[in-house]
């Protein structure tokens, strides 16, 4: 997707939280995954693994996002490296082409897709994130769960205990010395 948010541009990064949840609804249109959440900031997570992934850009006073659902397993990717095996909407196979019922689902997908990113680009323009905030936390993936935060190259921070977001988008994160 390629938008003109009319907004500060400090809200920008929110913009992600909010196409994670438009990525969860039109999923749920077409299928019903097993626990479906979203890993702070904008993956979606099912019990099975990494569904989709949402990458932003800031570009020339517009912002691009990437949005990938893996919807069909192919026959000749079986791992990819990272922290989460993949999961897919879907257990049928896809081939180089798609048959005729893959390509009417990912049809309905990318329609829905639309869809509900329009609702919640409007609503976060309309009422930024603070609008979506109850939404999100709902879908929040390891809420109570302990983590540990660290640096870019991995050098340990601190550790604590995932508690929501705030209304930047911020992860909240409880450790002895109070909410980080």
């Amino acid at each position: 997707f390629a938008l003109r948010p009319a907004t500060d541009m400090r809200a920008l990064p929110t913009l992600s939280l909010a196409a994670s949840l438009a990525v969860c609804r039109a999923i749920e249109t077409v299928a019903a995954p097993a626990g479906l959440a979203v890993k702070w900031p904008n993956d979606v997570l099912a019990h099975a693994g990494k569904l989709s992934g949402i990458s932003l850009e800031a570009l020339a006073g517009g912002v691009c996002i990437g949005v990938g659902i893996n919807v069909f397993p192919r026959r000749d990717v079986t791992e990819v490296p990272g922290k989460y095996r993949l999961a897919y909407l879907f257990d049928d196979e896809a081939a180089d082409d798609l048959s005729a019922a893959q390509r009417a689902i990912a049809t309905q997908l990318l329609g829905a897709l639309l869809t509900e990113m329009d609702a919640y680009y409007r609503r976060w323009q309309d009422e930024g994130f603070a609008g979506l905030i109850g939404e999100y936390e709902q879908r929040l993936a390891f809420v109570g769960s302990s983590c540990a935060l660290e640096t870019i190259d991995g050098t340990p921070l601190e550790t604590g205990t995932i508690r929501g977001v705030d209304t930047r988008g911020r992860l909240l994160v409880e450790t002895p010395s109070g909410i980080v």
